[in-house]
């Protein structure tokens, strides 16, 4: 005699499945889509940041090197009551080489750099890119012996983030004292 081997999944089982699929999947899609947007989140404030601090640590350098400071003003009004500064040069003159001049300015959503070589202005390079420049200035303050640069870095609002809390909004302020650089404001 012949058995009857009726092994296998029915039309119920299938249905079931499938419900259960149904809804777990989008589950699984907000959770692997959130991760993503907090991955490249965390990606592009660390990317901000070490800009930022490598831009910090170059202007940081120009003010130990330089002999003069020279800054143009724009007649805005900055943190400390002193007036905003459209740009910045710091000129280095070594015994043995001729002068080099290094100039930040903030312009077109970046903070830029140029060098002029024996008074030959290079073009201007971005070294900061993203940054809000309504809210991003050089600011000189002085007060009988202090003499202070103030760096003001507002980063951009990134678009990239689809959760736009993730943002980053906070001012970067870094202070450079001058007190021994000859200052020329014009």
């Amino acid at each position: 005699m012949l058995k009857n081997n009726c092994k296998g999944t029915t039309l119920v089982e299938m249905l079931v499945v499938i419900a259960i699929m149904g809804i777990t999947a989008p589950i699984i899609y907000t959770i692997f889509i959130g991760g993503l947007n907090d991955f490249a989140r965390g990606c592009n404030f660390i990317d901000q940041q070490h800009d930022i601090q490598d831009v910090i640590r170059q202007v940081r350098h120009d003010v130990q090197d330089a002999k003069t400071v020279e800054v143009w003003t724009t007649g805005e009004v900055a943190a400390k009551g002193e007036k905003k500064l459209s740009s910045v040069s710091f000129t280095m003159n070594l015994p043995e080489e001729t002068e080099k001049k290094r100039e930040w300015k903030f312009e077109d959503d970046s903070l830029q750099l140029r060098t002029i070589n024996a008074g030959v202005p290079g073009e201007f390079i971005k070294a900061v890119d993203d940054v809000d420049i309504s809210k991003s200035y050089f600011e000189y303050y002085e007060d009988g012996d202090v003499k202070q640069l103030i760096l003001h870095i507002m980063p951009k609002q990134n678009d990239r983030i689809l959760n736009k809390a993730g943002n980053v909004q906070e001012e970067i302020i870094t202070e450079y004292s001058v007190r021994y650089k000859t200052i020329e404001v014009h």
